[in-house]
């Protein structure tokens, strides 16, 4: 069975540095699952990231969907793949500041060709507790409003794999165990892949799937000397 993703010997080089970012990275997940990344601040968790979501083309291995190798496919393929089966939540959010909440997680469904008017944004936002502020811009929100608007924007197209990147990062604890279990309830009922990536034990405390850690440009199991 060749359902899901899985990294074989990836590799990931930027000009500049002695030693590479990401060294044969190995990894396998099934659709579904959840997967926490952890590692110091600069140990390449947002590369490998960027590379699960096809944002960054790694030097060398392979990245499979369901037994496909993605780095053989046109350019056009990839973004449209990436548009329709991947949704990102990125540390800082990153919404469009000159479009409102709504639209901001409403921008997928409309890159993706779907009408205008058409759910779930409304849905999704009355979900993450943010029905009040559809007409608001980022700029008037806090970081934890503009954390969820981020989530809700992430499932917008209903994605097969959820990447999200330190999502409780600049949170207090309190916002980030709402953002967090927000994320984790809402990828269950969507029956979607997790990869999380952070340095906050919060993270590796809520979440319920496998926990490795990204060292010296490898995966490792949390707690063992054994790469994955």
């Amino acid at each position: 069975m060749n359902e899901g993703l899985q990294l074989t010997a990836i590799g990931k080089r930027y000009p500049g540095l002695s030693r590479p970012v990401l060294h044969s990275v190995e990894l396998r997940l099934r659709w579904g699952e959840q997967l926490v990344i952890t590692g110091r601040s600069g140990s390449g968790k947002t590369t490998l990231l960027n590379i699960l979501g096809l944002l960054v083309r790694p030097d060398s291995g392979e990245l499979c969907f369901d037994g496909q190798n993605a780095l053989k496919w046109k350019e056009q393929e990839r973004r449209i793949w990436r548009r329709d089966h991947i949704g990102f939540v990125f540390q800082r959010a990153h919404l469009v500041p000159e479009l409102t909440v709504l639209d901001n997680v409403n921008l997928p469904t409309w890159l993706a060709g779907r009408s205008r008017g058409q759910p779930p944004a409304t849905e999704l936002l009355a979900r993450v507790g943010l029905q009040d502020r559809l007409f608001a811009y980022p700029r008037h929100l806090s970081g934890g409003e503009r954390q969820r608007v981020g989530v809700a924007r992430a499932l917008a197209n209903r994605p097969s794999l959820i990447v999200a990147d330190e999502p409780t990062g600049d949170l207090d604890p309190d916002t980030g165990r709402t953002v967090l279990k927000l994320l984790l309830d809402m990828q269950k009922e969507y029956s979607a892949s997790l990869v999380l990536a952070s340095h906050d034990p919060l993270v590796v405390e809520y979440a319920a799937g496998r926990c490795v850690r990204l060292e010296q440009g490898s995966l490792w199991r949390q707690g063992e000397g054994e790469q994955t």
